[in-house]
């Protein structure tokens, strides 16, 4: 109210009012920046007061949803149609169901003008007697018996947040965006720091290559204890638990106080759940060397796995303190900051394993970028808080199904083309991908190449045989594959065209909007 109040008093240079009027007030207009300021947006169709006479301007503008009765009819506007349409929103915060809908523009528009509303109490026994009064006042469609002006509603929003003794309600609407939106990105930023160290370790070829180099000299030293454990720490990058315990073991039996393969023998320990077994390990660290600060990662990752935080972040910032590069603690660390929500502390921790790790500089430039989204953008109450549900207007652009196992890209992939209209469907895997290629419709499948169980160019393949589907247009996307040779064997496979991580929203969403266009164009 106090944003479209600014507006409703703007003057011009000579102090004489402008009498503005918005004409689009809508949930996706209004934002609501980090810090709980609102704020109202997109005043493309902004016009003066004194130019909608009737005959002037009789194109409809602003969205059907959202449309003062007068509005519709071409009639007269004044700051009474953007009142009518701020009720709307009002009324579809306060109880959550849209106001006006219908399967046309011409329903809908009948609507606004004939549908009896029914009281928000109705949809919502707990709200506010005062507040109804206020938005049902709003939603008036004799414009005389509204709110003159954003003033004179604000002057009742005002009287009634005393009456009902709301206090701090900035703060609290500052403090549910931070918890809203901050611990989303958050999440997304471990999911994508951890998803990111898994397709580091997962270098199958490289692991391949290093197991049979240390299986050849076990070879010639079958009781060679350090290369034994080497063995073990490369299995348990490739997920090999049980066979690195078997090595590990047999380095221990080898020499019974070689704390590296206890430690490595507790990590598989832990990823297998094995309690029992980690905490003998445990105790046998502590007889060898009770000072062995190394153990005390897995220690704070067991705890923190078992819901014991304040002590596994003990245990991580004693480590650190000794070892302040050890990339890990502080992933494990801003893990348990997130739990504990700390959300600032935990992205500070996320930072630091960017700034460690070279191989994260790619990621790092996405966090800084996603940092600078958090702190400076405003978001979008229409669809980033989901209150109310966005109306759609006209046909979908496309339906496309993304198929990546990365759940960061995934979700920023469904955002943007979501935003844009598009109907979207995600998959981790091939597997699950068939299932939804088999119920849905597609104009595009969006295809990353590293996949679990099957990957990209073998399910690329899978597709060109199936009749059906081998017509759907295929986008590969990686951050990988990126040589010449790998983008012509993906064109041999069927693709329109490769596209390379990190995504860049404007090329990527002219590109998918290109070939789905492309591909409607070429059917007709």
């Amino acid at each position: 109210a106090l944003s479209l109040e600014c507006a409703h008093r703007k003057k011009d240079q000579f102090g004489n009012p402008v009498n503005l009027v918005h004409l689009d007030i809508s949930p996706h207009n209004i934002l609501i920046s980090f810090e709980g300021e609102d704020k109202l947006t997109d005043f493309g169709i902004v016009k003066a007061a004194s130019l909608l006479s009737t005959g002037q301007d009789n194109v409809l503008k602003g969205k059907f949803s959202y449309m003062s009765p007068e509005q519709t009819k071409g009639k007269d506007i004044e700051h009474t149609s953007d009142i009518f349409s701020l009720g709307i929103v009002f009324y579809e915060l306060v109880t959550g169901d849209k106001l006006f809908t219908g399967t046309s523009s011409d329903e809908i528009l009948k609507k606004v003008n004939t549908m009896d509303i029914k009281v928000p109490s109705a949809l919502r026994t707990d709200l506010n007697p005062d507040l109804e009064t206020i938005i049902l006042k709003m939603l008036e469609r004799n414009k005389d018996y509204r709110y003159r002006n954003a003033s004179e509603l604000r002057s009742s929003l005002d009287n009634y947040i005393i009456k009902a003794k709301i206090e701090n309600s900035e703060a609290d609407l500052r403090k549910l965006m931070q918890s809203i939106f901050v611990n989303d990105v958050s999440s997304s930023i471990a999911e994508r720091i951890q998803i990111f160290s898994e397709e580091k370790k997962d270098q199958q070829t490289t692991f391949e290559r290093s197991v049979t180099q240390y299986r050849r000299l076990l070879t010639e030293n079958p009781d060679d204890y350090e290369t034994l454990t080497k063995l073990g720490t490369v299995l348990i990058q490739m997920k090999r638990q049980n066979d690195a315990i078997e090595h590990l073991k047999k380095a221990i039996e080898v020499k019974s106080d070689y704390l590296p393969a206890y430690l490595k023998l507790a990590q598989a320990f832990l990823e297998l759940d094995k309690t029992s077994l980690l905490k003998q390990v445990f105790n046998k660290i502590m007889e060898i060397n009770p000072d062995y600060k190394e153990i005390d990662l897995i220690k704070a990752q067991f705890l923190f796995k078992h819901g014991n935080l304040s002590e596994a972040k003990r245990l991580l910032e004693e480590l650190i303190e000794v070892k302040p590069n050890d990339i890990d603690a502080h992933l494990c660390l801003g893990n348990i900051l997130q739990q504990e929500n700390d959300i600032r502390g935990a992205l500070e921790e996320y930072q630091k394993v960017t700034k460690l790790e070279p191989e994260f500089i790619e990621l790092n430039k996405q966090i800084s970028q996603m940092l600078d989204d958090l702190f400076q953008k405003e978001l979008d109450i229409g669809y980033t808080v989901n209150i109310v549900e966005q109306q759609v207007s006209g046909k979908e652009k496309g339906r496309v199904l993304i198929v990546d196992d990365d759940k960061f890209i995934l979700k920023l992939m469904k955002i943007i083309l979501e935003d844009s209209g598009f109907k979207v469907f995600t998959a981790g895997d091939a597997i699950a991908a068939k299932d939804i290629l088999h119920k849905e419709n597609l104009d595009l499948i969006i295809l990353d190449i590293i996949l679990p169980k099957l990957n990209g160019f073998d399910f690329a393949k899978e597709l060109k045989k199936t009749p059906g589907l081998n017509t759907i247009p295929l986008l590969f996307i990686s951050g990988v594959y990126r040589k010449s040779q790998y983008v012509s064997y993906g064109f041999t496979l069927g693709a329109v065209d490769f596209l390379f991580k990190p995504i860049e929203k404007k090329s990527f969403l002219d590109k998918v909007t290109a070939i789905i266009n492309n591909t409607k164009v070429a059917k007709h």
